[in-house]
């Protein structure tokens, strides 16, 4: 994923935090949450075991960021999405609530949070 790589050093200069999920073997529900886990640097014992509970982890990584943007840059999303599509919905429905509630007064500290998912296979880019 070369331009995942130019992707985060352009956003790292923009001042933004770049949190990088490597999706090469993400292939279901459990194997997301413990990937997350591991590329987040999550505590022993902080693994997220269903939804709620990630979207509970990804908050709390959040709200310790420096800059008033962050960018989750997801790689190899074409992985999960050929094991188990249902999981890949799930994932986006969780990030793409994040966004909201961060965006959404309440939330600890001023933030931008956008998600970037990034695929290997050319038929991941292409629209029907």
């Amino acid at each position: 994923m070369r331009d995942a790589g130019m992707l985060e050093v352009s956003l790292r200069d923009a001042d933004v935090d770049v949190l990088r999920i490597d999706g090469s073997d993400i292939v279901d529900r459990q194997t997301l949450m413990d990937r997350f886990a591991t590329d987040l640097d999550l505590a022993e014992g902080e693994r997220p075991s269903g939804w709620d509970g990630l979207a509970d982890r990804l908050r709390g990584v959040l709200t310790r960021l420096h800059a008033p943007h962050a960018v989750l840059v997801w790689t190899h999303v074409e992985q999960l999405a050929r094991r188990s599509a249902e999981d890949l919905v799930m994932a986006v429905v969780v990030l793409s609530d994040l966004t909201r509630d961060v965006a959404a007064p309440g939330f600890p500290r001023t933030l931008r949070f956008s998600v970037v998912l990034l695929g290997d296979d050319p038929a991941f880019d292409r629209a029907e």
